[in-house]
């Protein structure tokens, strides 16, 4: 999935988790994961060809609409820096089917995004979901899952197999405290009992892994 990845900015876990949901609606294996590399199955090579076809005819369909049925004006996009990847991509795609489109795009953090989409500041947003945040009046729908994972340098942390130690032990950076993922991090770090040895806060995950 990694190179499906790439093509959609997103990473293989969340290409993946979209495969098995596929799989799950068509009520059969399109993958074969037995081996290291994954390759279509017997059921995915026979849907192929129509899956094929399906997006020719969408991407037909949409070159050929009348005046009346195209996109044109100008929309405003939202997202977390994170999400900007992703949200790169599907403009690029927007574009080129419809190339009337004025996209104005920004980066902010999840719960400004959202009060901007309520303030008809944005016309969407990509975000992450928190229950603090309030989707009334709004439509939503979910992307993908991520899970939340640790860094550690491999050389300076030889030998420390335990996050938590990692924690105790290790010089930590931390992910911005006023973030969704921050307040995540938070909470499990203050439920594991843990006071690590914090010399930074940064709100830029490339930063972090960078460091």
């Amino acid at each position: 999935f990694a190179a499906a990845a790439d093509r959609v900015a997103l990473t293989n876990a969340a290409v993946g988790q979209q495969m098995r949901a596929l799989e799950e609606e068509m009520r059969r294996p399109l993958f074969d994961r037995s081996q290291r590399q994954i390759k279509l199955s017997r059921d995915g090579v026979l849907l192929l060809p129509k899956a094929k076809r399906l997006l020719e005819d969408y991407e037909q369909m949409i070159a050929e609409a009348p005046d009346g049925l195209a996109m044109e004006g100008e929309v405003s996009i939202g997202g977390i820096t994170s999400g900007m990847g992703l949200l790169a991509n599907c403009l690029v795609q927007l574009k080129k089917l419809h190339p009337r489109i004025s996209v104005n795009l920004m980066t902010a953090r999840s719960d400004e995004v959202v009060n901007l989409v309520h303030a008809a500041k944005l016309d969407a947003a990509l975000l992450i979901e928190t229950a603090r945040q309030n989707f009334d009046g709004l439509s939503w729908t979910l992307l993908y899952n991520e899970p939340i994972v640790m860094l550690a340098n491999a050389t300076q942390t030889a030998g420390i197999n335990d996050a938590v130690e990692l924690l105790r032990t290790q010089p930590f950076i931390r992910y911005d405290r006023s973030t969704a993922v921050g307040r995540k991090v938070q909470s499990i770090i203050k439920s594991e009992s843990i006071e690590p040895l914090e010399i930074l806060e940064l709100n830029s995950i490339i930063g972090i892994a960078d460091l």
